[in-house]
C-alpha cells in the first residue's frame, strides 16, 4: 500500500507531493470524478500487464496532479483500493479487475499521460 503525504512539518505552507502549494480543496463531485479516473486507468494497466508498483505510482501521480492532497492505493491480483483526498473530504473506491495480457504500447501511453498531468499540461477534463 502506497500513501502520499503532502505536508513537510519544516514548512510553513502546506505543499501537495510534488513540492507546489497546495491548490484550493477539491469539490466533492470532482474529487469522485478523479478516483474514478484512477481507478480506470489503474485497471487498464493490470488488465494489460503493469506490475503493481507501476500502477500504485501511476495513481497516485494522476491524484496529484490533479490537485489531491492525499491518497492511498493497495493494489493485488484482482482488485484495486484508491482513497484520495482534498481538504476535510475524501472519497474510497473499490474496482475489481480482470487479467487479459500484456500490452506495452496502452502502459507506456498511460505512463506518458501521467506524466503530462504531473506537470501540470493536462487537467482531468483532458484526460477522459
Amino acid at each position: 500500500m502506497s500513501t502520499i503525504h503532502p505536508e513537510d512539518p519544516h514548512s510553513g505552507s502546506e505543499k501537495n507531493a510534488l513540492g507546489t502549494d497546495a491548490e484550493a480543496p477539491l469539490d466533492r463531485q470532482t474529487l469522485a470524478d478523479i478516483v474514478d479516473l484512477a481507478l480506470s486507468t489503474g485497471q487498464l494497466l493490470i488488465e494489460n500487464g503493469a506490475e503493481s508498483r507501476r500502477v500504485e505510482e501511476t495513481i497516485r501521480t494522476l491524484g496529484n496532479g490533479l490537485g489531491c492532497d492525499w491518497g492511498d492505493v493497495s493494489v493485488s491480483y484482482d482488485a484495486i483500493i484508491v482513497s484520495h483526498s482534498s481538504g476535510g473530504e475524501f472519497r474510497t473506491k473499490i474496482r475489481h479487475v480482470n487479467r487479459r495480457g500484456v500490452n506495452m504500447t496502452l502502459i507506456t501511453a498511460i505512463s506518458h499521460l501521467t506524466h503530462r498531468v504531473a506537470d501540470g499540461r493536462f487537467d482531468r477534463i483532458m484526460v477522459r
